[in-house]
């Protein structure tokens, strides 16, 4: 295992300032921004994310995500972060955030996320904040976060390994939504409209 700083392997920079993006740059459609409130455990969610017009896509590009990268938000809820996959890939790093680039010839992008996303390092990062009433990080705080990491064709193994677990908790939870409204369903037919077999 080799010791190593989240920055010895990542490049990590903040998203634009407020002044290089104001409200009214916001629209309808266009390319998404990820904001703070738009990141889960690992996850981002489009559901109601903010975008802007081309013009603006393309003044911001140095912000733009790609497959692999990692953000997380700068203030509030700083333990968490979305990893970018291919359907995210684009996105702006928004206001508020951090971007994550891991160097792929020294470490596996997705072995990082499940690295970053354990307790130590989750525990590590909001020991290490900064502020009073709302906890901060910065660049220079995660760039110092400590990883030990294996082999890069290790971290490739456990990455596709955990992975391929995620996929089968997500798969068991849709299918119990599935289940939960047949359920629902029959209750409705058989106890509510009384439409027996």
């Amino acid at each position: 295992m080799n010791k190593v700083k989240l920055g010895d392997v990542a490049d990590i920079v903040t998203g634009p300032f407020g002044s290089m993006l104001h409200k009214d740059d916001y629209a309808e459609t266009g390319t998404p921004v990820i904001m703070p409130q738009d990141i889960g455990d690992r996850t981002l969610s489009l559901a109601s994310i903010a975008h802007v017009g081309s013009k603006d896509a393309e003044r911001l590009a140095r912000y733009a995500t790609i497959s692999g990268d990692i953000v997380y938000a700068r203030r509030g809820d700083i333990e968490k972060h979305a990893f970018i996959t291919e359907i995210e890939a684009g996105a702006l790093c928004g206001t508020g955030c951090l971007r994550v680039r891991v160097d792929r010839q020294k470490a596996d992008p997705l072995y990082i996320s499940f690295a970053l996303n354990g307790p130590f390092n989750r525990a590590w990062i909001r020991l290490h904040a900064v502020g009073s009433n709302m906890p901060n990080i910065n660049t220079d705080i995660l760039s110092s976060l400590p990883l030990e990491l294996p082999s890069l064709e290790e971290q490739k193994s456990v990455a596709a390994l955990l992975s391929a677990i995620d996929d089968k908790i997500a798969l068991n939870k849709k299918t119990m939504v599935e289940l939960e409204d047949t359920a629902r369903l029959i209750y409705d037919y058989w106890f509510t409209q009384f439409d027996f077999p």
